[in-house]
């Protein structure tokens, strides 16, 4: 009998790291199949959420942070997870 076990994939965020209080962007990893993603995110508000992409709605900052976590669906290998520590600038008040 041969079995064949996926790995979890090595998560991967991309997206922009720097941007202003209240706006809104997209981060998306590349899809490994049989690969679930779990994301979360601190300093904002996940607004959109396809699994391997999300849309955040950041607060007024200084900082946030975006966990993703990669777990293989047969439930046989470890979590990967990955950070992306995202600055947010706020607008001068004048």
């Amino acid at each position: 009998i041969s079995v064949q076990v996926g790995q979890t994939s090595i998560p991967q965020i991309n997206g922009q790291a720097a941007l202003c209080a209240y706006s809104t962007t997209s981060y998306y990893t590349p899809f490994t199949s049989n690969t679930n993603y779990t994301w979360t995110v601190t300093g904002g508000v996940i607004t959109s959420n396809t699994g391997t992409s999300i849309i955040v709605r950041w607060n007024t900052g200084p900082a946030g942070v975006i966990t993703l976590t990669a777990t293989n669906a047969s439930g046989c290998d470890s979590d990967n997870s990955a950070n992306a520590a995202i600055a947010i600038v706020r607008p001068l008040s004048g």
